[in-house]
């Protein structure tokens, strides 16, 4: 029996392509901050978010020349420095082309999901790390018990008021846990989702807009002991989606011939680097179930 890899059949791009279709369908940071995808970027690699300084605003009341201020450079660096790799062998691989492409786009879809998971919860968990915290709206081991629907829309009323005060007031977008989502849904009477039901294209973890911010659903915001945070804890994270930026990088894909087995390896893998910049435009807050 020949044995034949996957990129015998299908042409390498082909499969990253399925890959990035599926990452991006699945990331929920997608929808929540600012995304610029630069595929010739690998792991070593940086991206620089073009930015100006703040300007003083001067009263002239003399005859005086105006002077001209210098614009101070702050533009953020956006570093490749995350390289997550999905190894796995495929057996039985001596199969004919319209075999091979179903083969790809299983585990294309399979794979780019887990990365997806894995992407979100690093870019969660670094906005939370760098964001603000309030009063009001829960510390670790001090959080906001939410024991009913009033509970939920209070909260995120009270987040809303304190991203107004400190003037992130456009552009806003919130990350919740999923029981959170679910008392505001109930709250609302959204026990179903219209626009879903109408056939629009939506996010799947889109719960809706509230206080002028844009709501979404995700498990992989910080919680628990793992997080950081203590048992039963959950973090909410929420501020401006242009001041926190993803660059997606190199997508890699490599298959060879096992020298052990009648089978093939598929590696297949993301670069990626996330950062601030601008920390003060996101606040966070931790809640716990009653």
């Amino acid at each position: 029996m020949a044995i034949r890899t996957l990129t015998d059949f299908i042409q390498t791009d082909l499969i990253v392509g399925m890959l990035i279709d599926t990452l991006d369908k699945n990331l929920v940071a997608n929808q929540v901050i600012d995304v610029t995808s630069q595929p010739t970027l690998g792991m070593g690699s940086s991206y620089k978010i073009p930015g100006v300084g703040n300007f003083t605003v001067v009263d002239y009341t003399t005859s005086a020349n105006v002077t001209m201020q210098n614009g101070t450079d702050t533009a953020a660096f956006i570093y490749i420095d995350k390289f997550k790799g999905i190894p796995y062998k495929i057996d039985a691989v001596d199969i004919y082309e319209a075999s091979a492409l179903n083969l790809a786009a299983v585990m294309a879809n399979r794979v780019g999901l887990d990365l997806a998971t894995y992407i979100d919860a690093d870019i969660f968990s670094a906005i939370y790390q760098g964001a603000t915290s309030a009063a009001n709206l829960g510390y670790s081991t001090s959080a906001i018990s939410i024991a009913t629907d009033t509970d939920a829309i209070d909260y995120i009323e009270e987040f809303a008021m304190q991203l107004a005060e400190a003037n992130v007031n456009s552009d806003v977008a919130m990350v919740i846990p999923p029981f959170l989502s679910k008392k505001l849904t109930t709250a609302l009477a959204r026990t179903v989702r219209n626009d879903a039901l109408a056939g629009s294209i939506v996010n799947y973890s889109y719960v809706g807009d509230l206080y002028g911010i844009s709501l979404y659903e995700s498990n992989n915001t910080p919680k628990g002991t793992a997080g950081g945070l203590t048992v039963g804890e959950y973090s909410v994270i929420a501020g401006r989606r242009s001041s926190f930026h993803y660059v997606s990088g190199l997508t890699y894909v490599d298959s060879g011939k096992s020298e052990n087995g009648a089978y093939t390896y598929n590696h297949n893998s993301q670069s990626w680097g996330r950062g601030f910049s601008q920390p003060l435009a996101w606040y966070r807050g931790v809640v716990k179930k009653a």
